[in-house]
């Protein structure tokens, strides 16, 4: 997902959940697309990196809860701090809120 397009309407939607950790933000549609953004307010790039990548160790390990359609983590300042297991609680509870999964 690299379209501004798909970014804005994501952005737009009323679908999304607030962790401590993460905002995710969902639209449905046909095909499941996933994006991962940590902005410069997480830090540094190798800080953004790792927010990133624990993002997207999330969401393979619970690939069978996310809904087709297009998928948005962002991260926030938080992230790096939040021990792996807490991380695991708040992507199942954000699974849940907006997919009854």
């Amino acid at each position: 997902m690299r379209a501004k397009k798909q970014f804005n309407r994501l952005y737009a939607s009323k679908q999304k959940f607030h962790a401590s950790s993460f905002i995710y933000f969902f639209v449905k549609q046909a095909q499941l697309q996933v994006g991962f953004v940590a902005s410069k307010k997480v830090g540094d790039a190798v800080c953004r990196n790792r927010a990133k990548r624990r993002l997207r160790a999330m969401a393979q390990k619970h690939n069978q809860s996310l809904a087709t359609g297009l998928c948005l983590f962002v991260a926030k300042n938080s992230i790096n701090d939040t021990s792996p297991g807490e991380l695991d609680k708040q992507f199942v509870v954000a699974m849940r809120k907006l997919h009854g999964k």
